[in-house]
């Protein structure tokens, strides 16, 4: 009888039901196959760890012939670069560039940490407090206070832009929010400290008082600024502070200041300090219609003879009424160098 013969071949695959006697010579005819697919087995084990012991041996001394190794570290840090967001800035996420870099071996690690451009952007966010209560999140604030400070120290010395958005909710009770204010307010004096480096500062829904770190700056102090955003940040405190005690007028000032981003702010942008005659981009979108009357435009035209881009947020109601064509008088010859003109509602 050979290995694939048998005298029961003609039920395999079938209902057949074997007599007793039928179920005794089965046992008997598989007895031997059995114990040779058992030492089969077993020698299949010890190939198989052998095999998986030549793999590793195999796969552990080729990575050391990966082209990759060999890569200049200068070559390594520009193909970081690359792995940053292009369509908004890098945030404090392990699992993103440029966090996610220094997570993957110790030399990747050594290459991202030792390259300050990787770190010259970040879009912050202000952790928010979830219930009504404050000690059990702690932590967690001076956590991300200390992965600010790690990243804008790794940065070095390059220009850096900084965005800042606060998920600040004042239905709190007042202790908790003067908690949370103190707490943001550390947030800020951070990065204050690297003020002579920012090219770019975009603030969202930050509130006033968190941000007095920056009364202490002077216009001098801001060389490289040339970009300022402000988006709802007096939104609590509205007109019950002192303009005189704006925390941003010193930034605002900066003599580099070339881009001006005001929306959602209780202030007229004609008391502000800008240094309005060295704007090439503008973007004004109020609280009210008032700031955008007719004089309001002209003014502006007047005072930003160097606007390349202008994005105004108007609210116009009647299409026939003279402000719904406020540009229409304007003298054109002005903006020489505008190339981009929006005015919508």
């Amino acid at each position: 009888m050979t290995a694939f013969s048998s005298p029961f071949g003609h039920a395999l695959h079938t209902n057949y039901v074997p007599t007793p006697d039928e179920l005794s010579a089965i046992r008997e005819l598989i007895f031997e196959p059995e114990e040779k697919l058992r030492l089969l087995n077993e020698k299949i084990s010890q190939l198989q760890v052998e095999r998986d012991r030549l793999q590793s041996f195999i796969d552990n001394h080729r990575a050391l012939l990966s082209p990759a190794r060999r890569l200049p570290r200068d070559i390594v840090a520009e193909i970081f670069l690359q792995c940053l967001p292009t369509d908004q800035l890098p945030v404090c996420d392990v699992s993103k560039a440029p966090l996610v870099l220094t997570t993957v071996c110790r030399s990747w690690r050594e290459v991202a940490v030792a390259t300050p451009r990787l770190w010259r952007a970040i879009h912050f966010v202000f952790p928010a407090l979830v219930g009504y209560t404050i000690d059990d999140h702690i932590q967690m604030f001076r956590l991300r206070k200390e992965g600010l400070q790690l990243w804008l120290k790794r940065a070095g010395s390059v220009p850096l832009t900084i965005s800042c958005f606060a998920r600040f909710n004042d239905r709190k009770p007042r202790s908790v929010m003067e908690r949370i204010r103190a707490l943001y307010t550390e947030y800020v004096e951070v990065f204050t400290k690297y003020a002579t480096q920012w090219r770019a500062l975009y603030l969202s829904f930050v509130p006033l008082e968190s941000l007095s770190p920056l009364r202490a700056l002077n216009a001098s102090d801001l060389p490289q600024l040339r970009t300022l955003s402000l988006d709802a940040n007096d939104y609590e405190l509205g007109a019950r502070q002192p303009f005189e005690a704006h925390p941003l007028l010193s930034v605002m000032s900066a003599t580099s200041l070339r881009i001006f981003h005001l929306r959602r702010e209780l202030s007229d942008p004609f008391t502000l300090p800008v240094r309005w005659s060295s704007l090439t981009e503008l973007n004004i979108c109020p609280v009210t219609s008032s700031f955008l009357e007719t004089e309001f435009i002209g003014r502006l035209a007047r005072s930003c003879p160097l606007l390349r881009k202008c994005h105004l947020a108007m609210l116009i109601s009647d299409p026939d009424s003279p402000d719904s064509h406020v540009t229409t008088n304007l003298p054109r010859q002005i903006w020489q160098d505008l190339t981009e003109l929006s005015a919508q509602p």
